[in-house]
């Protein structure tokens, strides 16, 4: 089970201040919850949290404003009292109704909510003023902010909630894992090494990755003539499908008697210079090989040669008492990247009855090739990719005038029923787990040299198939590129003709930092295992990677993950903290934050995303990056990360003065909209709202500045002006959507990081200085702004004055203190993420030390404003 205080339920930052047992009452039906005072800063607010028994969810949220106010009644057919905190002149999706059966709680809570109700009044924290922000979190208006309790196919045992308690089991419920059990180890306890190397295996998914290359290789019987052909034909792409690795091999390039006894490469150094006039210059030898007149070259792309290492030569004679290296293999032996590749290049031994010394020939091959520790077993265990070529000598069991009626119908297919090769595989005396890619090309061997005839001597050779392409792959990870295995008849300097087949494998890339990650996690599984006490909570697998979308501000997103416990001891978790303690940057929410889970438990956690104004002026800045990334503590376990990513949509709340000035579209940061008027000297955002506040404000039915517009016209025509669009009213109502602008303009001019009159001109305006003079000494956009609101406001006044009995005098007064409290504040600048504090440590928040008290700050500012807009 997961035990989780309600504390829990709220973001980071913010404070439980009162907390008790109660039952929200809906429009037709009351469900249990609780009922906390949340703090944050100096911001209050009441929320109600629904309780049953799958499922808890915020089910409403009341801003503690100063117009807040209760409403208490006892309840006659029951005992308890019904509770109603609401806000005049608002809807009635900003009420809440509650019941409490203790009336020592009630009085406890009424005078929590009263205590903040006056301290909102002392701040003048008004409706209007659109301040408590981070309470839109809890507003149940999406589904996904309530959690589901997961069910498993058997029945989950989901334990209750006692709603008197401060700490409660909200989630529990069964999980089979199939996570790695360590109790079945046996013996293996006592082979750390073995232990590790297996699972290791077992997980390597978890940090590699998979690239593929392309392997060409070719192989040509020079008949012991020098080379003396350009290989273009034989090695350049007709394809379009670039060559990663080329591995070309060749045998009797030297039968010469000075080759049995001279180590001089002086032949091979010429075969190179050829292959390099072949391939170009963008490829390097990797090594060179040779054995008598074998000789096998690999030149790797310039790109790829970095990730190539652990080279290796080496070879095997099979000639005249197993000793003489006219017969044999040289081999070459590399890693790309984590993959481990062996090329063969192999002469074996001739004659048409010479299958079974062929088939020797291999084994001893396989046995010493790449093994010096003096015990035959093979030597190619452990390499993921084998290539063997060459003139491996398998002739064809038929007569000559058998096969030249086959090879004028062109039935190649009849001739490979009676290669020696194919027979000794299916007989599984040979190559039995190794592949060779369709035939579809006549006898390479053997040729009147300088023709395209068969051997026509008097011995009248069987043309055969000795020139052959095989592969093993110990994972299937290489595959042979379609129609690419095939002979190259162009050549005639030979008895042979070349041969050439082009494979596409796929490599492997170890990521380090994760590699290190899951190694470290299963050395801490195996240390634990003897005293099967293995703490484990892990994150079910894919959805460690959370993203968000589009993110905009003040529009929450949930989304859920959850955590299992797979081992045999009930294990802890927690949320690690960053050095300024916070789990996360402030605009993630993660829910619960801490708890435990008993084997093969698991539980939902939920995470969510809201952007404040604070956070606004952070990200617009860039000052700090969006994503984020959870780290979740597992006590005495491994820690499991899970990623927080998101596109944050700029907006024009939380913006500087000067990028709302320079910017006409806040969204991506545009400088300008083409256009025939020009209104850079003020926001163009600021521009539009009084624009269509002056032109409305004979028709409205509803006092400007006053009450709060919904949540529907405020994103609408929030997103209109962060995108420079037109204003969407369409189907919105016509006080709805001046209610919503006049609520913008403010909140505009309240989160600017640097408020119109902030800095020196707060300090006099503090000081009693004249309105005119504190405006003389302003210059710049923020004069142009004052001077244009100016304008508006005083036209808002005119028209009261014109239109009202009461001359306007309330108008002037609202006004005065609206944009008092919203042009003249301290500057609040913006600060990374991780340097800012939101926590309220104690019941009520000490507020900071001011010059002035509150209500002659408010005064100061009002008598300002007052000032501003009686000058004629």
């Amino acid at each position: 089970m997961t035990v989780m205080d309600f504390s829990e339920l709220v973001r980071p930052g913010e404070t439980i201040s009162y907390s008790a047992p109660g039952s929200f009452c809906s429009q037709s039906h009351s469900i249990p919850c609780q009922i906390l005072v949340v703090t944050r800063g100096d911001e209050a607010a009441v929320l109600v949290v629904g309780i049953t028994s799958s499922i808890i969810r915020s089910e409403s949220v009341l801003p503690l404003y100063q117009e807040v106010v209760t409403k208490t009644t006892q309840l006659q057919k029951s005992t308890g009292f019904q509770c109603e905190f609401y806000a005049p002149q608002t809807d009635k999706e900003y009420s809440i109704t509650i019941t409490i059966q203790k009336i020592e709680a009630l009085q406890e809570l009424l005078h929590v909510v009263k205590t903040f109700i006056a301290q909102a009044e002392d701040l003048h924290q008004h409706w209007q003023g659109r301040t408590h922000q981070w309470t839109e979190t809890y507003r149940p208006r999406q589904q996904e902010l309530s959690v589901q309790i997961p069910q498993p196919n058997h029945q989950a045992q989901v334990s209750s909630v006692s709603v008197g308690s401060q700490k409660s089991s909200l989630f529990g419920s069964s999980l089979a894992s199939n996570d790695l059990q360590l109790t079945n180890l046996g013996d293996e306890t006592t082979n750390k090494d073995k232990y590790m190397q297996d699972t290791l295996q077992e997980r390597k998914a978890e940090y590699s990755d998979v690239q593929d290359i392309t392997i060409k290789c070719s192989t040509w019987n020079m008949a012991g003539k020098d080379i003396s052909e350009s290989l273009i034909t034989l090695l350049r792409e007709s394809d379009g499908d670039p060559t990663t690795v080329y591995c070309t091999a060749f045998q009797e390039m030297d039968l010469s008697a000075e080759a049995y006894i001279t180590t001089t490469d002086t032949r091979a150094q010429s075969y190179q210079a050829y292959i390099e006039g072949a391939i170009g210059e963008y490829y390097e030898l990797i090594a060179s090989h040779q054995l008598v007149g074998m000789l096998l070259c690999v030149y790797a792309h310039k790109s790829v040669v970095p990730t190539i290492s652990n080279v290796l030569k080496s070879y095997v004679p099979c000639g005249i008492l197993g000793m003489i290296g006219n017969k044999g293999a040289v081999g070459i032996k590399f890693d790309v990247m984590n993959t481990t590749f062996a090329v063969l290049n192999c002469h074996l031994a001739a004659g048409q009855g010479g299958s079974d010394k062929r088939n020797s020939d291999l084994g001893d091959i396989f046995k010493r090739i790449f093994n010096d520790s003096g015990v035959w077993d093979s030597g190619l265990s452990g390499i993921d990719n084998v290539i063997v070529m060459g003139d491996l000598n398998y002739r064809l069991n038929a007569t000559r005038p058998h096969v030249d009626a086959m090879l004028r119908a062109k039935d190649v297919d009849t001739l490979l029923d009676s290669d020696q090769l194919n027979e000794q595989r299916r007989q599984g005396r040979v190559l039995v787990d190794w592949a060779e890619g369709p035939i579809t090309f006549n006898p390479t061997y053997k040729f009147d040299i300088g023709t395209d005839l068969y051997d026509s001597s008097e011995k009248q050779r069987i043309p055969s198939f000795t020139d052959r392409i095989l592969i093993r792959s110990a994972h299937h990870n290489m595959t042979l590129v379609e129609d690419s295995y095939k002979s190259v008849p162009e050549y005639y300097q030979s008895d042979h003709k070349p041969v050439v087949a082009k494979f596409r494998a796929k490599v492997e890339v170890l990521l380090a930092d994760r590699q290190e990650r899951v190694r470290n996690e299963v050395y801490k599984k195996f240390d634990k295992h003897e005293n099967d006490a293995i703490p484990s909570v892990k994150v079910k697998a894919g959805e460690d990677e959370i993203d968000y979308g589009r993110v905009f501000y003040s529009q929450p997103i949930t989304k859920l993950f959850t955590v299992y416990n797979p081992g045999a001891s009930t294990a802890s978790f927690s949320f690690s903290r960053n050095s300024a303690g916070q789990i996360c940057k402030p605009w993630f929410w993660p829910v619960p934050n801490r708890g435990a889970l008993r084997p093969q438990e698991s539980t939902v956690i939920q995470v969510t995303v809201c952007v404040d104004s604070d956070d606004a002026t952070v990200l617009n800045s860039g000052h700090e990056t969006f994503n984020d990334v959870l780290v979740l503590h597992v006590e005495g376990g491994t820690d499991n990360y899970v990623s927080l990513a998101g596109t944050w949509q700029r907006t024009c709340i939380g913006q500087s003065l000067e990028a709302l000035s320079t910017q006409a579209v806040i969204r991506d940061g545009s400088s300008h909209i083409a256009g025939s008027m020009d209104t850079t000297f003020v926001p163009k955002a600021i521009y539009r709202i009084c624009e269509y506040l002056t032109t409305t404000t004979s028709t409205s039915s509803v006092p400007l500045f006053t009450g709060s517009a919904t949540r529907r016209a405020l994103d609408r025509l929030q997103d209109n002006l962060d995108t420079g669009s037109e204003l969407d009213l369409g189907d919105l109502d016509r006080d709805d959507r001046t209610i919503a602008l006049c609520n913008l303009l403010v909140s505009i001019l309240r989160t600017m990081s640097v408020p119109v009159l902030g800095g020196p001109p707060f300090a006099r305006i503090m000081a009693g200085e004249e309105a005119m003079a504190v405006v003389d000494g302003m210059e710049g956009t923020a004069l142009n702004v004052l001077i244009y609101l100016r304008g508006f406001l005083l036209a808002l006044v005119v028209h009261h004055r014109r239109t009202d009995d009461g001359g306007g005098g309330k108008v002037l007064d609202r006004l005065c203190r609206v944009f008092g409290d919203a042009l003249v504040r301290q500057a609040s600048g913006a600060r990374p993420a991780a340097t800012r504090t939101r926590s309220a440590s104690s019941f009520i928040r000490p507020r900071k030390e001011r010059l002035l008290g509150p209500e002659e700050e408010s005064a100061r500012k009002k008598a300002f404003m007052r000032a501003l807009l009686s000058v004629e």
